[in-house]
């Protein structure tokens, strides 16, 4: 089973791929800096509210904020998948 970090770098490495395959352009979507989305890849135990409903809609639910935060926003349902 991954950790939490490991599936949250799973899920912005998903992202970045569904929005373009960079970076930049994942950050663009999510209205923040790139220099964020590199922080969050390699650094980032956890994210915020805030940012797990940018990458939902960044990735327009492909990535789903329950599967980022699962604690604030209840169970993963089976429509997403943050792989």
């Amino acid at each position: 089973m991954p950790t939490d970090r490991k599936r949250l770098v799973s899920a912005i490495e998903n992202a970045i791929a569904l929005c373009g395959g960079s970076q930049m352009a994942l950050a663009r979507r999510m209205n923040c800096s790139q220099q964020k989305i590199s922080h969050l890849l390699r650094h980032a135990k956890s994210i915020s509210a805030e940012t797990a409903l940018a990458l939902e809609s960044a990735t327009e639910g492909a990535i789903r904020r329950e599967h980022l935060r699962p604690d604030l926003f209840g169970a993963p349902s089976k429509r997403g998948v943050a792989k």
